[in-house]
């Protein structure tokens, strides 16, 4: 996908140094400016109030926790995407316009929020205006702004076809999913995810009993407020559908947090008078989410336990590294084959790497592990010519070696 985030990055570590500090520092920076971003967006958008506790919800997730200090752009596209949000609500094209081209260059997936907000503003947002006037009013010259930063990723798929061959890269599009069966069980299970992961769940129920309590007390939500809840909403389905096509991992849902709590937040605040009750009700939800956060078990990059699978990584390619294994051809997955041929990344002890680290049929050595599992692990073991060399266990996290007899 478009790498202007990998630009930006690999600038900071350029002019800052490139080292694991540098990078942690950038990436944590990001994180505070999205949150920053967030409280900022939402006060404009709806209230201080709701803003506080979007800005507080997200900020307490395992997901975003998790992320905050690696070098990853998942943040980074949250931000972008807030932004875009706020220049379209409040019709600050330069806004709208800067934010959605840096979004488009930093991933594909910026094209989702992009023509969710062609679609409202063709068919929605019509709907939702005071006079006739105002729905004829500049819809045009809005129209074409809208899709500036769709002409720009056109731009760059013309480029990346010139330069490397193809529109979109070929592995991913391997990945795609267009039966109708798959693409409904994974849209639920993402859906899912997003809702009760966390124990977010007990947000949306806090908005259902807002909108309960709305109905039996007649109080309403402003048709000017409606708006952005709807587009929120739109934004919500239409990325996930779009994720039940394409391939997914969990920490693409990063995106979608602000616009989850700002959804379920919306009637509550909107609907209840008494601020400091709700204020309080909020804040121990908040506790609910910190206390699920810091006891999330699991060995993959969107809780804090996975420490524990940097460490088992570590622990095995150290040991690697002292049976001089260099130059022997080693069969492992996606992240480890990286961890095992860089330097910079800080699993090597040494300034020597391993250079046959591939998927390669009868290798020397096979290194298997927790969060990126294989089922050819199940051939390995039954394999008389292999034998289990050596075992890392760090909490839920493992990995194992298998050397050839």
């Amino acid at each position: 996908h478009p790498l202007m985030y990998y630009f930006i990055s690999a600038s900071w570590l350029k002019i800052f140094g490139q080292n694991l500090i540098s990078a942690h520092v950038f990436s944590l920076l990001i994180s505070v400016l999205s949150l920053v971003s967030v409280f900022y967006v939402f006060r404009k958008i709806s209230n201080e109030f709701s803003a506080l506790f979007i800005s507080l919800a997200v900020a307490v997730q395992s997901m975003f926790l998790s992320q905050s200090t690696m070098l990853l752009p998942e943040i980074f596209l949250m931000t972008l995407s807030v932004w875009v949000f706020y220049g379209y609500i409040t019709r600050k094209w330069y806004i709208y316009v800067l934010f959605s081209v840096l979004l488009v260059l930093s991933k594909e997936t910026g094209l989702v929020l992009i023509l969710t907000i062609v679609f409202d503003k063709i068919f929605i947002s019509k709907l939702l205006y005071l006079s006739e006037s105002e729905k004829n009013k500049h819809f045009l010259k809005e129209v074409l702004i809208l899709f500036i930063p769709v002409f720009v990723f056109v731009f760059f798929l013309i480029v990346q076809r010139k330069n490397l061959g193809y529109f979109f890269y070929p592995e991913h599009i391997s990945m795609t999913h267009f039966d109708l069966q798959s693409i409904k069980s994974r849209f639920v299970s993402f859906g899912q995810q997003l809702i009760w992961d966390n124990t977010r769940q007990i947000w949306l129920f806090a908005a259902i009993g807002s909108l309960i309590y709305g109905a039996l007390t007649h109080k309403k939500i402003l048709k000017q407020q409606l708006h952005p809840i709807i587009l929120s909403l739109f934004f919500i389905l239409s990325y996930l559908l779009f994720s039940s096509i394409n391939f997914f991992t969990t920490r693409y849902l990063l995106t979608l947090l602000p616009f989850y709590f700002f959804l379920v937040l919306s009637p509550v605040s909107a609907l209840f008078e008494k601020k400091g009750i709700i204020a309080v009700v909020l804040s121990i939800m908040l506790l609910v989410n910190i206390f699920d956060s810091v006891n999330k078990k699991g060995e993959g990059d969107c809780v804090l336990s996975f420490r524990n699978t940097v460490l088992c990584h570590k622990e095995a390619i150290n040991y690697c590294e002292q049976k001089e294994y260099y130059d022997k051809y080693i069969n492992t997955g996606f992240l480890m084959s990286f961890n095992m041929k860089y330097t910079h990344l800080g699993y090597l002890q040494g300034d020597k790497k391993f250079i046959n680290v591939n998927k390669v049929e009868n290798p020397d050595i096979y290194v298997f592990y927790s969060n990126e599992p294989d089922a050819h692990i199940e051939n390995v073991r039954k394999d008389s010519s292999y034998f289990l060399e050596k075992r890392f266990e760090s909490a839920s996290a493992w990995v194992e070696i298998y050397k050839m007899k």
